[in-house]
């Protein structure tokens, strides 16, 4: 993977502007009714009207994007994938590994210190549309995601795979990685592409067969007749549920696949509705009519929905994976020196950042790393105060003093000037930079903040050693192994975002141990230390890390169980009771 590509565990450009659209979609919500000229179906109408206890009603503020098991995945994505496709090993609700399409797997290091992974296929497996189930599709899989035009961000992993050989007639496959990672396991999670429908395809441009049935909503297709689709939109997979139909925009159809490989039990839901809301009004209103069982809810304006005391309903707070991050050049005088760094990152005053965030979410002061993100989950916390050290005083220890009586710092004699970079498409990134320079100015320092476009960032200035620091939100896995982002970069590994320069022989060895695969020790037993050895080396300031909510009625279980948005399970909830598919009750005048 490029460097200007867009890394798995950095975020950058979803939140774009949307300090702004939150004034206006409160403004909306209290002013006026839900318009919508687009209507769903009528008996996709019917279905959402209608709470039975098998079929579960999503909405969603916005659209799911790319259904590819391989690609980018979106706010949604992820979870709707996760119902769709199935990989040979899965990710469980406590962090850990268990077989998906692997009916039993294995894994040992071999002589030369390579990990081995050794898996028995379940038995009878088919895609979606009656295919027999080939094992070649992992190595079709692992060969897609390589390809520099389906722009993978499993491309740098993929790429180090040394072998996958079907052995016992395709019932068994053994796949031999490099060394003894468990960033590796990684690419067994992921779902794979069916063969059959996208052999000599680039993924994100296939177009596969698709026969019309009288209940799809394709204009101007005779029913019993095929119609070209990208596969990316209508996704042919392995999982608990398959695509039924699908509107850009509208709706999305899941339909449970009895027997399917990923199945642990009978499907609680036979039936999966998403509703998809361009506007926030329309959906609140659909939920509030019982129209939905659960919605996501804009962080910034979570408080004012609560606010209006739906009956029956839950709000439930999750922390987001990623964190705001303001990183140091340690390669680079002064922010070589620890004294610098400590002074800088510890006399920020982080109520002022805060007060530049529009979203829910908690102040950082280190970083806290939790196993599973379930440790953290936070309902209806109030906002904690933070109150800013002495940064002068702090500054005024470290060398870096107005040695003319200028105002101004000095370093060796030398007037001291120094930027932060952001990309330019963040515009909360670039208040809160704004906010941070102002505090370094007061203090004495000729700062200022320089917004550059995503791929000069990434791909030319951070990969330099001449900047001085940058602000910017990286994503956490669910175990916390974060040794691309705090690791002294090394051969294997492949594609390092510690753009710091982070060389720190104790916070490597922990991180190999928590990286290695077969573990030692559960992840957790790791977490602390690494907590306590970024505090020592201060690479940057951990300033803020986001919640994601989301509401639901308190009939339905499960979502409370969930580490995140972005990974939840809908299959594995349930609901309590029902009303024996009677038309819902209105609860407020339906103004739509």
């Amino acid at each position: 993977m490029s460097r200007a590509a867009y890394p798995k565990h950095l975020t950058g450009r979803k939140l774009v502007g949307r300090s702004f659209l939150a004034a206006l979609i409160f403004l909306a919500l209290f002013t006026v009714g839900c318009r919508s000229d687009r209507r769903l179906p009528e008996r996709l109408q019917a279905d959402f009207s209608r709470n039975t206890s098998d079929v579960l009603r999503l909405g969603l503020y916005g659209d799911v994007g790319d259904l590819s098991p391989i690609g980018h995945h979106g706010e949604y994505d992820r979870s709707i994938c996760n119902l769709i496709h199935a990989a040979p090993l899965r990710i469980a609700a406590d962090g850990s590994l268990e077989g998906d399409l692997f009916a039993s797997w294995v894994s040992y290091p071999d002589e030369t210190g390579r990990l081995i992974v050794d898996g028995i296929w379940k038995q009878d497996l088919k895609w979606h549309d009656g295919t027999q189930f080939d094992p070649k599709a992992l190595g079709f899989t692992f060969e897609a995601m390589r390809d520099p035009a389906n722009a993978s961000p499993y491309a740098a992993l993929a790429s180090e795979v040394v072998d996958v050989a079907p052995m016992d007639r395709g019932r068994r496959i053994r796949i031999v990685f490099p060394g003894l990672s468990r960033r590796y396991l990684e690419l067994l999670t992921a779902g794979l592409l069916p063969p059959h429908l996208l052999e000599g395809k680039t993924i994100p441009e296939a177009k596969i067969e698709r026969r019309v049935n009288a209940s799809d909503t394709f204009a101007s297709v005779e029913t019993g007749t095929s119609t070209q689709v990208l596969y990316t939109e209508y996704p042919v997979g392995l999982g608990e549920y398959r695509l039924a139909d699908r509107k850009r925009g509208m709706f999305m159809e899941l339909e449970a696949v009895h027997g399917a490989a990923s199945e642990t039990a009978r499907p609680i839901f036979r039936r999966i509705l998403v509703r998809c809301h361009s506007q926030f009004e329309t959906l609140l209103n659909d939920f509030r009519q019982g129209r939905l069982d659960w919605m996501p809810v804009p962080s910034e304006i979570a408080s004012k929905i609560e606010e209006l005391q739906i009956p029956d309903a839950r709000f439930c707070r999750y922390p987001n994976p990623s964190f705001l991050f303001w990183g140091f050049n340690m390669k680079k005088a002064p922010f070589d020196q620890m004294q610098v760094r400590t002074a800088l990152a510890t006399g920020i005053g982080r109520g002022a950042v805060r007060s530049k965030i529009p979203y829910d979410g908690t102040i950082l002061t280190n970083m806290r790393i939790s196993a599973t993100a379930t440790e953290a989950i936070v309902e209806n916390a109030p906002e904690t105060a933070q109150e800013a050290a002495d940064l002068a005083h702090l500054l005024d220890g470290t060398g870096l003093k107005d040695s003319n009586g200028d105002g101004k710092r000095d370093m060796n004699g030398k007037p001291f000037a120094m930027k932060i970079l952001v990309n330019e498409e963040n515009l909360v990134r670039k208040l809160v930079a704004e906010e941070i320079s102002s505090q370094l100015r007061r203090a004495g320092i000729d700062a200022s903040v320089e917004a550059v476009s995503w791929s000069d960032l990434l791909g030319n200035r951070l990969v330099g050693d001449s900047w001085d620091s940058f602000l910017l939100s990286f994503q956490l896995p669910r175990s916390g192994n974060a040794v691309d982002l705090w690791h002294t970069p090394t051969a294997s590994i492949t594609d390092s975002l510690n753009y710091c320069g982070i060389s720190d022989p104790d916070l490597d060895s922990i991180l190999e141990q928590l990286d290695r695969w077969p573990e030692k020790a559960s992840p957790s037993t790791y977490l602390g230390s690494i907590s306590e050895r970024l505090e020592a080396v201060r690479p940057g300031a951990f300033l803020f890390r986001p919640a994601d909510v989301a509401a639901w009625h308190t009939y339905l279980s499960g979502p409370e169980n969930e580490a995140n948005i972005i990974d939840m399970r809908p299959s594995a909830w349930q609901k309590k009771g029902g009303n024996g598919g009677a038309a819902v009750s209105a609860g407020s005048p339906d103004t739509r």
